[in-house]
């Protein structure tokens, strides 16, 4: 993982704008004294951004740093996990079973299945199928909602959205 923390050093310390000077000191920070927790802590509260704006691509990330030690912190790239209670990261074709409170971004071709009170960001060609959940959703991606969901929608009219509402439910 340092490896990767060493690339996001490289490239954010030209372009130290007003946008990531904040993220730009905490890695200075985390340089003299880093731990991989404590880099994937920074990850998971700048992803969005970092993906967005192309400071690293997924493949970068996936190439430079360990499966099994991105799993540790719940970074996925394939397979089905399952998530309660905390946040992951799904990129590539990664599948996930989320429930409870928890905090999903996703990318790629990557989905979701979740509910009870789940926050999901989906970008690119990503789904979501989720009930009960609030979703902000980007690019291509796909939403399915049941039960009552909160959607932001910033897909620009890319975004395919299917809304499952009781008829039949009574005041």
């Amino acid at each position: 993982m340092r490896e990767l923390f060493n690339l996001f050093l490289s490239r954010i310390e030209p372009i130290q704008s007003d946008v990531c000077k904040d993220y730009w000191y905490k890695l200075k920070r985390l340089e003299g004294n880093y731990t991989n927790a404590q880099a994937a802590a920074l990850l998971f509260d700048n992803i969005e951004w970092i993906i967005k704006k192309g400071i690293v691509n997924p493949s970068e990330i996936e190439k430079m740093v360990n499966h099994d030690l991105l799993a540790q912190f719940n970074i996925h790239f394939f397979g089905r996990v399952n998530c309660k209670d905390n946040q992951c990261i799904l990129f590539g074709d990664a599948i996930a079973n989320v429930s409870g409170f928890s905090r999903v971004r996703m990318f790629d071709n990557s989905q979701c299945f979740a509910e009870d009170s789940t926050f999901i960001s989906a970008y690119d060609q990503s789904m979501v199928d989720a009930k009960n959940c609030k979703i902000l959703a980007f690019d291509s991606c796909t939403v399915n909602s049941r039960g009552f969901c909160l959607i932001e929608d910033y897909t620009d009219g890319n975004g395919t959205f299917k809304i499952d509402i009781k008829k039949d439910l009574k005041y």
